[in-house]
């Protein structure tokens, strides 16, 4: 049945959301405070660099054009944006660590817990939008 091969893959979709800002706020809350991050940067605290890159893998393989719900595709764009930035925002702050003032840090660190609960929002915009769907 059409309808249920298309719900089912609703569901996939509100896993891949569940998992990615459950990733963002990981990734966030590993990326807090100042020391870490220097630590981080000179070596003295493990930091596995594939945490960064498999930020938003989960949402960023599915095919856009393959989903046919308007607003669950919106909130996708939404989730990879916000994956995209994240990884770009903890680079710099990682290769310019040295460089960084106490507002640079704070303005990054500000941003990186928007981003995570942008996430969460798009997150949960997918789930609603997915129960919708299964009860029509």
């Amino acid at each position: 049945n059409d309808k249920k091969a298309r719900m089912r893959r609703y569901l996939v979709l509100a896993g891949l959301a569940r998992a990615t800002a459950a990733h963002a706020e990981f990734f966030r809350a590993n990326y807090s405070d100042r020391e870490t991050v220097h630590s981080i940067a000179m070596g003295s605290k493990f930091y596995d660099p594939g945490v960064i890159s498999s930020l938003g893998e989960e949402i960023a393989a599915v095919p856009l054009h393959e989903v046919d719900d308007e607003a669950i595709s919106r909130e996708l764009l939404v989730l990879k944006a916000n994956c995209r930035q994240m990884k770009m925002w903890v680079g710099d702050m990682l290769a310019h660590h040295s460089t960084l003032n106490a507002d640079d840090f704070a303005k990054s660190f500000q941003f990186l817990e928007w981003a995570s609960m942008e996430c969460a929002r798009s997150r949960n915009a997918i789930l609603a939008r997915v129960e919708h769907l299964a009860i029509l």
